[in-house]
């Protein structure tokens, strides 16, 4: 177990650490088959096979967590489509508890996650986390995702952080 100094960096994930997945995934199984079956007049269960073939092929890629790609493949605006929900995003239970605890301590605090830029900034408008967090980066802005050693080597580099002396909560 990593001993927390004060130079430590705490670096957290977005999704599933801070906030419930399931606005996500309620987007990926409902809002988005709903709204492509209406405009398409295809059932949602062939939507549903549709997107599931395409989502298969991008799984793990960058393009995976870019809404302009599904927006441009799939011809709708994904992020719209998130808005025009009543539902919004949630913090997973216990997490703002922790994030109060954590912004008392004295060390750096950043965000990293796959969320597209686009989405996590309607996130964060929405669930205002960032007043927790030093700054952020969002994969699409490194050009790889955080399971891509590259991404860990520029996110070092661009938050000015000594990876060894750092601590990761992922979910």
């Amino acid at each position: 177990m990593k001993k927390l100094n004060s130079t430590t960096a705490i670096l957290l994930d977005l999704d599933g650490v801070i906030l419930d997945l399931e606005y996500d995934s309620k987007f990926w199984k409902f809002w988005l088959p709903e709204t492509l079956a209406l405009e398409s007049k295809k059932s949602i269960n062939v939507i549903k096979n549709e997107l599931d073939l395409l989502m298969e092929k991008e799984e793990s890629s960058l393009n995976w967590y870019d809404l302009n790609f599904w927006d441009e493949l799939l011809g709708v605006d994904c992020l719209k489509i998130m808005k025009n929900q009543d539902e919004k995003c949630s913090f997973l239970e216990g997490s703002l508890e922790a994030l109060k605890k954590i912004s008392q301590l004295k060390n750096p605090k950043h965000i990293l996650t796959n969320c597209d830029p686009r989405l996590f900034l309607y996130k964060a408008e929405t669930k205002d986390f960032l007043q927790f967090f030093d700054s952020y980066l969002c994969s699409m802005q490194l050009g790889f995702t955080k399971e891509q050693k590259e991404f860990w080597a520029l996110a070092s580099l661009n938050l000015k952080i000594d990876l060894d002396n750092s601590i990761f909560i992922d979910d």
